[in-house]
């Protein structure tokens, strides 16, 4: 079993929140009535299960109930697999989205209007499946009223559940969609099935065993009661339990889960690349590459604002010989610098997820970083160090193969490719880099320097 990181799973959650935007109506509505569904079943299932345990009365033998401990662990035991029927189908269910969109509308990847769609859609939906499963799944079966037994224990636990205070209500809502939302968010960080059904099973049916309250759940535990004969007004059945537990589970997941981790996780620095996994990073590098966008420096990458400065000082000479010849031809430039150019085979990109952007008409050729572990060889001709260019692949202009003749007073003046970074803009423009001839197949340039 593999877990993510909690700021990657952070993140998964807020494309979550984003791909329950792009529902359409009739798919909300019907992801949300089956959420509806699923945590229903979960009900009936453990009510069944439960209810049905008795034991022999050691004097008459006669069926007892079991200690209530015992029921109530059976109950929580067979519950969460509701929830796993939801997250394994994609079903819409209130008390994770609450969650889920309010993380989304922080963190500004969706919208306000968004959160609200969404949650009264999937609470109006999941109280639809719950009613439909209430009344064609369980009171016209007779399920419950064929055998005594479960027909006094569900009795039991839905009137226990309507003759609640508000107040505490509130706060086993609370309790109740912390565990839930945990749940979600730990299935989220898991890669496999299997672990996905253990982190989902455990805070569930803790939260049964505490006592807390699920407003979905309710929504069939309550109205099954009702349909049975128990002593449940409709103005109890919402007052006392609905609302004031949709409430809870409203501050409970919204609040405490989302809220916290989006305060704890979200990128406060206006950075394009926060946030990213390197491999994001390369997509979007070659994104913009492949349109031609503009560049994202080198300096505005996570902590290597220090190094880009280090980086910039020592090209300094370069930068300012390159400056020299910004109104030449390319070939004629790296000519006077006495450089060979060569294809690189095996370069790849850059250290750390670092590649060269797109470059437009009006922009500047930037050396980037060139990779620590390629070592320096020497040139064709004896001496010397080789320096690492990469070009962008929209404007690789340079022939495929070019010697140049070794120019010694130049090689003072040039420093180690190591020195390569973002932080030096050369003046070669792509009408210059033009004149040289084009080989669009060449993956990386090494350029060597003979001393």
């Amino acid at each position: 079993m593999t877990i993510c990181a909690p700021i990657e799973t952070y993140h998964a959650l807020e494309k979550y929140a984003v791909k329950k935007t792009h529902l359409r109506w009739d798919q909300l509505w019907l992801q949300a009535f089956m959420a509806g569904v699923y945590i229903s079943l979960g009900c009936h299932v453990s009510l069944s299960f439960a209810g049905a345990i008795t034991s022999p009365n050691p004097v008459n033998g006669t069926p007892t109930p079991p200690p209530y401990s015992i029921q109530k662990f059976m109950l929580s035991a067979l519950f969460p697999m509701g929830l796993i029927a939801v997250l394994t189908t994609g079903a819409e269910l209130f008390t994770s989205n609450a969650m889920t969109m309010l993380t989304g509308a922080l963190a500004k990847k969706t919208t306000w209007l968004d959160l609200v769609k969404v949650w009264t859609v999937s609470w109006w939906g999941n109280l639809i499946g719950s009613i439909f499963t209430m009344y064609f799944l369980g009171y016209l079966t007779n399920v419950f009223s064929s055998n005594t037994d479960i027909l006094h224990y569900v009795l039991h636990v839905s009137e226990a559940k309507a003759h609640l205070e508000p107040g505490v209500a509130v706060l086993r809502g609370i309790g109740c969609n912390i565990l839930v939302c945990i749940a979600v968010w730990q299935a989220l960080a898991c890669n496999d099935g299997a672990g996905k059904v253990l982190l989902v099973w455990l805070p569930v049916s803790s939260f049964i065993l505490c006592g807390f309250e699920h407003c979905v759940a309710n929504m069939y535990f309550i109205p099954m009661g009702m349909a049975l004969g128990a002593d449940i007004t409709w103005y109890q059945f919402i007052c006392n339990n609905l609302l004031p537990v949709t409430v809870g589970n409203i501050l409970g997941g919204a609040g405490l889960v989302g809220a916290v981790y989006w305060y704890e996780f979200h990128p406060r620095q206006e950075s394009p690349v926060a946030g990213m996994t390197d491999q994001e990073l390369v997509e979007v590098l070659q994104d913009r590459i492949e349109k031609n966008a503009s560049r994202l420096s080198f300096a505005s990458l996570p902590n290597t604002k220090a190094k880009a400065a280090q980086v910039a000082n020592l090209t300094k000479n370069l930068d300012e010989q390159v400056q020299t010849y910004s109104r030449v031809s390319f070939n004629s430039a790296i000519q006077r610098h006495g450089i060979t150019v060569q294809p690189a085979q095996d370069v790849g990109v850059c250290a750390g997820g670092v590649c060269s952007s797109g470059v437009g008409e009006n922009d500047k050729l930037s050396p980037v970083n060139t990779p620590p572990n390629i070592p320096s060889t020497p040139p064709p001709n004896g001496g010397g160090r080789v320096n690492t260019l990469m070009l962008p692949s929209k404007e690789r202009t340079l022939p495929r193969y070019i010697e140049m003749p070794n120019v010694r007073e130049r090689t003072n003046s040039v420093p180690d490719a190591r020195m390569f970074g973002a932080g030096t803009q050369s003046h070669i423009t792509e009408k210059d880099m033009r004149k040289s001839s084009v080989d669009s197949t060449a993956q990386d340039v090494h350029t060597h320097t003979h001393t």
